[in-house]
């Protein structure tokens, strides 16, 4: 069966969706001169007017009802040094395609937020070139990363401690977990952009142990460790600048 590897856009808000995609494991009923997309659990099918159907699986992520959190923390942006796990459980967590998710502000995407420090005080900070091309130009001194499904536990802290382990793995070529001791702050929200007013970061300190150096993948490209006084000056995600709040 012939099928082709395409960017999909979605027909009702014109975005692309940057997945896996698969053969069409459909019958011929569905293939149709007419563009249509079909739910199916979490799967997307979509026929494009190229006589082949394609499936293409979505990510779902870790949200919380914008409505469940505390209306001080939401009134403007700022840094919070409060225990979200002593207002929040996983009963409040939803599951929520990504794509449907960055556009929604009824909902916030819990997002682990950790900034590194080697034994010399120093910060890890690198400039942003990611997926989320609206903060490029801007550096940032947090690792952090969406919640997937695939990080579900039994409990809200177990679950966002895997969220963010699974991240740190993906981004640092020697992670070594037993060489870090992590520190949970509080909370950073940002009200005045887009981004931020669909995300939600739980800031972590992960404290390297002497000797242990964590060496940056290549979606880290152009990091390097600085200082407070030398990070003053650069111009920064607002993220960032929130979570040495709380330091």
């Amino acid at each position: 069966m012939l099928y082709f590897l395409l960017p999909y856009v979605c027909s009702t808000r014109r975005k692309p969706v940057s997945e896996t995609w698969y053969p069409c494991r459909m019958t011929s009923a569905c293939c149709s001169r007419q563009t249509h997309v079909t739910l199916i659990k979490n799967c997307r099918v979509s026929k494009l007017n190229y006589g082949v159907c394609i499936m293409v699986t979505t990510k779902t992520i870790c949200c919380v009802k914008t409505g469940a959190l505390p209306t001080a923390w939401l009134q403007e942006s700022g840094a919070f040094p409060v225990d979200i796990h002593a207002t929040l459980n996983v009963t409040h967590v939803h599951w929520i395609e990504r794509a449907l998710a960055e556009d929604d502000p009824a909902y916030k995407q819990l997002i682990p937020y950790v900034l590194i420090r080697n034994s010399a005080g120093q910060f890890l900070c690198y400039p942003r070139h990611g997926t989320e091309v609206r903060l490029h130009g801007l550096y940032s001194c947090g690792i952090g990363g969406h919640i997937d499904e695939i990080d579900q536990r039994e409990t809200l802290i177990e679950t966002v401690t895997a969220g963010m382990l699974r991240e740190l793995a993906e981004e640092l070529s020697n992670f070594e977990q037993s060489a870090i001791q992590f520190e949970y702050r509080g909370i950073i929200n940002d009200m005045d952009s887009a981004v931020g007013q669909v995300h939600l970061g739980l800031v972590y300190v992960a404290q390297c142990a002497a000797g242990y150096i964590p060496a940056p993948d290549k979606e880290l490209a152009g990091a390097e460790w600085l200082n407070i006084e030398q990070l003053r000056p650069l111009k920064k995600e607002s993220w960032s600048d929130l979570a040495f709040r709380l330091l």
